[in-house]
């Protein structure tokens, strides 16, 4: 009994170190997303680090829901699997215990971390989530486009949108050449000022005041001429009420089955149940057989019983891969390493898929409400099952007709290889055993290129596996999202597959480097603990030396990267965007285009354009309006509007209805106008010059311009937007990141060598812990220098070079002084 005990503790310990790794493992790369948002954010609205470290700890609850599972089941796969490989699994056996011995401590790690999740879940989750919608109301309530605004960049706020030439230093608030437009239905007003003061209202939250000096207000009907009126201003002051989400934000949110703590939950299941029998109640009564009420009660019934059965099914989870993980780790898993992330990613893959597609069934009601969210941990059974059924089959030693047919097939290639080969038998005794020992091994240099070949192998191979476990990961979430759309919408599953295709290659400059970071600290480390680095230092190879085909693989891999982006990765991003929208059943073609449409200003800023709508099918303008500004910037010399345009050649335009004014020259009052029926032309900017985007679907979002748009493209769109005079920091940071983020697997190697060598023979498992380490204050050091140069706090190229740079002279620093 006694022994029982302590080999019960043993266990326990044993999962300790695990468990610790692969919930910060897998932490991390769910958050890694999460981060760089919320450095972007602090750094663009000047939030307190305090602010920013609450944001990140509230993001964390919900990815534990997930992690916890994923981690039990790596846990006790590496733990497990290294007590076999250390033959103390042999051990246990010898001394007359079977598999119940290891079975007892796993259950009771099982139930622990099913205890813990099942808290997460159904308590943390739901107030870190109230909390976190707290906290992000208060940071929209403290900031606004007061703090927001930027130089020479459209600024939209509900029905408004701003654009200042100028902020002076001095002042945040005193803004330079100030065009004010405001969209009403069937009406627009538009204010050039030379200078003004925006602040936010302090008696009304949101609202924002513009104080405007030296101001021309043009206020018209949009399509009536005849109503154009024109005002000038010494002071004006305006108002920009706050948008509708910034009014939903003062207000209490109706809580959702999802966002419920569980006691709510329960009161909400047996509300909705009393709901469905009211609903029954007064259909039979009308002599209906479905109405209206029932639906909604029959769906709210839905939603709380599966939502109740997934806060359960979930953290069981944990208990049944601890249980799965004891005969997969002592049969399978003898490395207790790299065949531990992958038997885990693919358990782990089987098991969300199943339970995202029968729960999508069960919330659509065409398989059982209360099973769907169990069939995850029920596929699982029969998997348990074989499992032990394995283990405790005693060994034989036949190895079956497959293994037969294997073997015969490589004697057979063998054999042909001995008959085919033109070498001699091997020397007689008789001859110098020196000459046939060179013959062997061969020259210096071929001894080294065979080492080279051999360490070079070992990292790819690791490196395989690593970026096969962290896109396993991000594919995950993706494909759980993108199931539950499709269901909704009822469109093929298809769709699905295409994207994730699409979708793997978008992330491929954040997997290859973390893959080549653990594919080169595994690599070295497992050569540390097995012996071969010191047989390699015996013959006269330096670490250093040792190190240098790892380094050469990623190099190649960073140019290689560098190819991707400019060729297969912004394809495939915009591909991937498209079906995105198709899978959420929104038209690609419109997302980025505000509903009160598109200001923009054309070549050199002389002219400033509005449009409605642009129709790529029939490649014409709606409501195209055109206003030609003076060179300051502060009034207009004209104003054209056109019902319909179209660009025909360089010749000109051909417009459909409208009107036109001429101004006088300080703008002030209109000195000619007509109006037109028909159709005519004009001579104006072709439509490259001041929408690019017509005919294409790109996201507008500035951190996604590098993996969007080729080298070329971006280079281009900072040649066409300097020249209309407007602000280009976050392409140019764009520009640079495509070398920069390119280099990034070397100097993740580079990195990684240094500690990887100073590991010893502690094992990978030592050496994922440091990859890990490395990974987080790399990421985390990038994401703030990225910030910083995108809110124009650094220079682009510094913003984006700073990491690689120092990173890489301190790997460099580290590892000349490596003792080798």
């Amino acid at each position: 009994m006694f022994g029982d005990r302590r080999l019960f503790r043993y266990v326990l310990r044993e999962l300790a170190g695990p468990s610790l790794l692969a919930v910060l493992a897998y932490s991390f790369l769910l958050l890694m997303n999460e981060l760089l948002l919320i450095a972007q954010q602090a750094l663009a609205k000047n939030l307190p680090f305090a602010m920013a470290l609450k944001l990140l700890v509230l993001a964390l609850p919900p990815i534990l829901t997930l992690s916890i599972p994923m981690s039990v089941l790596l846990a006790v796969l590496i733990a497990v699997g290294r007590m076999s490989s250390d033959h103390e699994w042999t051990a246990i056996q010898a001394a007359g215990r079977g598999p119940g011995t290891m079975v007892k401590p796993l259950a009771a790690y099982g139930f622990f971390a099913a205890a813990l999740a099942f808290g997460v879940f159904n308590y943390l989750v739901p107030t870190t989530q109230q909390r976190a919608r707290a906290v992000k109301a208060q940071i929209t309530l403290s900031t606004n486009l007061a703090a927001d605004l930027r130089p020479r960049q459209w600024e939209v706020t509900g029905n408004h949108h701003i654009i200042v030439d100028e902020i002076q230093a001095t002042d945040q608030r005193r803004l330079q050449r100030i065009v004010l437009a405001s969209h009403e239905p069937h009406r627009l007003s538009i204010v050039f000022a030379g200078s003004g003061d925006i602040f936010p209202a302090p008696d009304r939250p949101g609202t924002l005041v513009i104080d405007l000096y030296n101001a021309i207000r043009h206020d018209f009907e949009l399509r009536h001429v005849e109503t154009y009126r024109i005002s000038s201003w010494d002071f004006l002051r305006e108002t920009i009420p706050p948008p509708p989400y910034f009014k939903q934000l003062l207000e209490p949110q109706a809580k959702i089955a999802a966002t419920m703590p569980l006691d709510e939950l329960w009161t909400e299941y047996r509300a909705a149940r009393e709901g469905v029998a009211v609903a029954d109640r007064k259909a039979a009564t009308l002599g209906r057989e479905r109405i209206s009420d029932q639906i909604l009660a029959n769906a709210r019934h839905v939603r709380s019983v599966v939502e109740l059965n997934r806060r359960a099914a979930l953290p069981l989870a944990c208990l049944f891969f601890a249980i799965l993980g004891a005969p997969l780790g002592l049969t399978q898993v003898r490395s207790g390493k790299g065949a531990g992330f992958s038997i885990s990613m693919l358990i782990i893959v089987v098991y969300y898929v199943t339970f995202t597609f029968f729960e999508g069934l069960s919330i659509r009601q065409k398989f059982p409400i209360w099973l769907g969210s169990w069939m995850g941990n029920l596929i699982l059974v029969p998997w348990i099952a074989w499992a032990y059924w394995k283990l405790r089959r005693p060994p034989r030693h036949e190895i079956g007709w497959i293994g037969r047919f294997y073997g015969f097939g490589i004697r057979l290639l063998r054999h042909v290889r001995s008959r085919l080969s033109t070498k001699t038998a091997p020397p007689l005794e008789s001859e110098a055993p020196e000459k046939a020992l060179a013959d062997l091994a061969g020259t210096t240099n071929r001894f080294i290129r065979r080492t080279d070949r051999y360490v070079g192998a070992r990292f790819l191979r690791t490196l395989s596996l690593a970026v096969l476990a962290a896109a396993t990961l991000f594919m995950l979430f993706e494909v759980k999202d993108a199931l539950e759309e499709v269901f909704k919408r009822q469109q093929p599953i298809s769709l699905v597959f295409r994207y994730l295709g699409f979708i793997l290659l978008e992330r491929i400059p954040e997997i290859l480097p973390l893959g080549c970071l653990a594919g080169a600290v595994v690599t070295i480390t497992a050569l540390t603990r097995t012996g071969e680095l010191t047989a390699l230092k015996a013959n006269g190879i330096s670490l250093r030396r040792i190190g240098l085909p790892i380094l050469a693989l990623a190099a190649g891999l960073s140019v290689m990267l560098f190819m991707l982006g400019n060729t297969v990765i912004p394809t495939a991003t915009r591909n991937a965007r498209e079906l995105h929208d198709q899978i959420k059943g929104k038209p690609p073609a419109t997302r980025g285009f505000p509903r009160t449409g598109n200001w923009t200003f054309g070549p050199k800023g002389e002219r400033l354009y509005h449009y409605d709508y642009y129709d790529a099918q029939k490649d014409e303008f709606h409501a195209l309006r055109v206003l030609t500004l003076d060179p300051t910037r502060r009034f207009i010399l004209d104003h054209r509007f056109a019902e319909r345009a179209r660009y025909r050649d360089a010749s000109g335009w051909e417009l459909e209805g409208g009107w036109f004014i001429e101004f006088a020259a300080d703008g002030k009052w209109a000195t000619h106008q007509e109006s037109y029926e028909g159709t005519y032309s004009v001579v104006l900017d072709s439509p490259d010059t001041f929408a690019p985007n017509t005919g294409r679907s790109l996201t507008r979002n500035k951190t996604e311009y590098s993996h969007v748009l080729t080298l070329a493209e971006i280079s281009e769109r900072i040649t066409d937007l300097t020249e209309r005079g407007y602000d280009v920091t976050s392409l140019r940071v764009a520009w640079h990141g495509k070398f920069a983020e390119s280099v990034r697997p070397f100097v993740m190697v580079l990195l990684g060598l240094p500690f990887a060598f100073r590991a010893g023979r502690k094992g990978s498992l030592y050496g994922i812990g440091i990859a890990l380490v490395l990974a987080i204050v790399y990421t985390a050091v990038f994401s703030g220098f990225n910030a910083l140069g995108l809110e124009s706090a650094l220079e682009p190229v510094l913003a984006v070079w700073a990491p690689n740079v120092l990173f890489g002279l301190f790997g460099a620093y580290l590892l000349l002084y490596v003792p080798t």
